[in-house]
């Protein structure tokens, strides 16, 4: 099996953590010591929170090729579902009150978005969603089609903002449905003039779809952000987005290309050793600081945020891999709410402000 680097997916109003690394589903909580944890043969892609339960998408290790096994259809099969991008079986575990335990599975889906008490994941076979109850139990199969009808979608996505599912399957297109009694596909994120070209490689990596004031932003990892607004009430994709988020970092750099999360009291973009915290807006940068420990500054390769809280994911040379949680309650003085330590145990780590 190849290991998966630890990474933190969810934090709920109770203030629990989920971690996973390699297989295990871990519980931490912020203001004790308390941790319970489930161990997945399966690597977790994506996990949520929701209603005293965990969510988790997830695909098989990769198992290495030899002599003895390079020819088995079983393993071939098993490396083609390790390889893609999100996660191929959706797993329920409830958190009880001293251990954590797997209720259900539902398979064929991947990326995956909850609203209330329905699950929305795509299907990793055929274009569309399924329509899940908490319970993982299918309530609707929603088709998309795609010509040709046997293409199968490498990468899948979902995201919803109020009552408006954008749907991320597709090379070169996003498409949206509205959540109202009855699901409605209503049609293509559409470029804002004619003359603009497609998206290019728009699933090359995956994607995130947030909400910043009255705009909706997609940042990619292989391609430019790309800035969806609504005209007319169909979403439509902005000529420029430096012109709808021009902010810069010091005056040198975009803050738009760095953007990985969003909530309603502000934006955290992030590079390798610096988070920068502005407004919900995305019109003022409020801090921008690194996290230190002793001599050396942390690496950090990825932010979650939560409410008033954001997680952060760090690591050092010395093969130390501290999960830093952030207290935002404030914006503008973050404070360091907790360290889990999933790899040697860090020393005192401390905000340092990047003045």
């Amino acid at each position: 099996m190849t290991e998966s680097k630890p990474a933190v997916e969810a934090l709920d109003d109770a203030k629990v953590v989920v971690v996973q690394d390699n297989g295990v589903i871990t519980v931490a909580y912020l203001h004790t010591n308390k941790m319970l944890s489930v161990k997945l043969n399966a690597q977790a892609v994506q996990i949520r929170i929701h209603k005293a339960s965990v969510y988790v998408s997830a695909k098989p290790f990769l198992i290495p090729i030899t002599a003895d096994n390079e020819e088995s259809e079983e393993v071939l099969a098993n490396n083609l579902l390790a390889g893609r991008k999100t996660g191929v079986t959706l797993y329920k575990i409830d958190i009880e009150e001293d251990a954590l335990v797997v209720r259900s599975m539902f398979d064929k889906v991947g990326g995956f978005a909850i609203k209330e008490d329905r699950i929305y994941a795509c299907n990793i076979y055929s274009y569309g969603f399924y329509v899940l109850s908490l319970d993982l139990t299918e309530i609707e199969c929603v088709p998309v089609q795609i010509e040709p009808s046997t293409r199968r979608p490498w990468y899948s996505n979902i995201t919803i903002i109020d009552n408006t599912l954008f749907l991320m399957q597709e090379e070169d297109r996003i498409r949206w449905f509205t959540l109202e009694s009855n699901i409605e596909e209503r049609g293509i994120v559409e470029p804002e003039f004619p003359h603009q070209t497609a998206f290019v490689s728009l699933n090359t990596a995956p994607g995130r779809i947030l909400k910043i004031g009255g705009h909706i932003l997609c940042v990619l990892e292989s391609v430019e952000p790309v800035v969806i607004t609504f005209i007319g009430g169909k979403p439509i994709v902005a000529v420029d987005p430096k012109i709808v988020f021009p902010l810069m970092y010091k005056e040198k750099s975009a803050v738009l290309h760095r953007v990985k999360e969003a909530t309603e009291q502000c934006v955290l973009a992030m590079d390798r050793y610096r988070i920068i915290v502005t407004d919900a807006g995305m019109r003022t940068v409020y801090h921008g600081f690194c996290l230190d420990e002793v001599d050396e500054t942390l690496n950090v390769t990825r932010i979650t945020a939560f409410g008033k809280y954001a997680v952060c994911f760090a690591w050092t040379y010395a093969g130390k891999y501290p999960l830093v949680v952030l207290n935002l309650t404030n914006p503008r003085e973050p404070v360091i709410a907790k360290i889990i330590d999933c790899g040697a145990v860090s020393c005192a780590i401390k905000i340092d402000a990047d003045e």
